[in-house]
């Protein structure tokens, strides 16, 4: 249609049907991505929380990267024996590993990377995921998260 309407029975999104966006929805509502940028303002991205004072990370910032690890079943997954990794991917599609480290005790599923002036070289979305490696060889890996990389002014 021109006039810019949706036929009644269509998904503005796309083909996803009302089943598959309470599904999306059900996950997204329990994942959260945290970023403490360098001047120590923490951002929690969060479904329903208010977004109005979210700060996007610059060109050449710090932040430190905080992503949940949990099971099958939505549960903590407790790191105490796991290293444990973040992988960053650019704009370009480029995946770096990066050695995370983990909250003490922890038992939170907490997997965290500081970054370094040079990670975040390029402004655009980022995807950020957090892995854990176990002795016995099990591995978990939290949700893919994306978040803005803003370019400098100067």
């Amino acid at each position: 249609m021109s006039n810019g309407t949706q036929p009644i029975g269509t998904s503005p999104l796309g083909g996803i049907g009302a089943g598959e966006l309470f599904s999306y929805l059900k996950v997204s509502i329990n994942t959260r991505i945290c970023i403490t940028l360098s001047i120590n303002t923490r951002i929690c991205k969060k479904l329903g929380t208010d977004m109005s004072t979210t700060v996007n990370p610059q060109v050449g910032s710090t932040p430190t990267i905080e992503l949940i690890a949990k099971d099958q079943d939505g549960n903590l997954v407790d790191l105490s024996t796991a290293s444990v990794e973040m992988y960053l991917m650019s704009p370009q599609n480029t995946v770096t590993p990066k050695t995370a480290s983990k909250n003490d005790p922890a038992t939170d599923g907490v997997i965290k990377y500081t970054c370094l002036t040079a990670d975040l070289d390029v402004p655009g979305a980022w995807l950020a995921q957090g892995k854990a490696i176990f002795d016995d060889g099990s591995l978990y890996y939290t949700e893919v998260e994306e978040f803005t990389v803003e370019a400098n002014l100067g």
